[in-house]
């Protein structure tokens, strides 16, 4: 199979599963933001895996993920989800 006919299969498969087409850089994306998030102190770790020279590029993953996490906090203490009675 050709580069563009996995891409194609990966997004036709994506839209009959979840109604949206996803491409395979977007599943990267992902999994670097979901290791910023889980496991911030090892983030650095995603720079190899994700074929990067340096951490600059990784950088982005982290700093969406930070953006995520203040997003989460302002609905939760806005809307006061996660408070005790």
């Amino acid at each position: 199979m050709t580069e563009m006919a996995i891409y194609d299969r990966i997004r036709a498969h994506t839209q009959k599963a979840f109604g949206r087409a996803i491409n395979p850089h977007l599943f990267r994306d992902a999994a670097a933001t979901t290791l910023a998030i889980a496991d911030p102190e090892h983030v650095r770790v995603a720079a190899p895996l994700l074929g990067h020279r340096t951490f600059t590029t990784t950088e982005r993953y982290y700093q969406q993920a930070q953006a995520f996490d203040a997003h989460r906090a302002y609905i939760n203490a806005l809307f006061g989800k996660g408070k005790r009675s």
